[in-house]
């Protein structure tokens, strides 16, 4: 397995711990060789994976609808970022 998808909230929670161990889990796997493919958010703990994974010079990519994209919610710092018409 080398690519793994990653399910993360917007928000971080009601723990300042839930954001550091997660930039901490990504960065860890990412180090690892795992290549990922997420939300593509740059907020909450969906963004915190993101930067973990950017920090450790790995590999992610974003998959975001438009609307999203739009309100300016979209990770521009991810290797790839996927802009989709709908949710679904």
């Amino acid at each position: 397995m080398k690519r793994l998808c990653v399910f993360a909230g917007a928000a971080t929670g009601n723990n300042p711990e839930f954001e550091t161990n997660t930039h901490k889990l990504a960065s860890l796997l990412a180090q690892s060789g795992f290549a990922f493919i997420y939300g593509g958010g740059r907020t909450g703990l969906m963004g915190a994976f993101a930067d973990g994974v950017i920090s450790a010079g790995g590999d992610i990519e974003g998959v975001i609808p438009q609307f999203l994209e739009d309100k300016e919610v979209a990770h521009q710092g991810v290797s790839k970022l996927v802009i989709t018409t709908t949710m679904h």
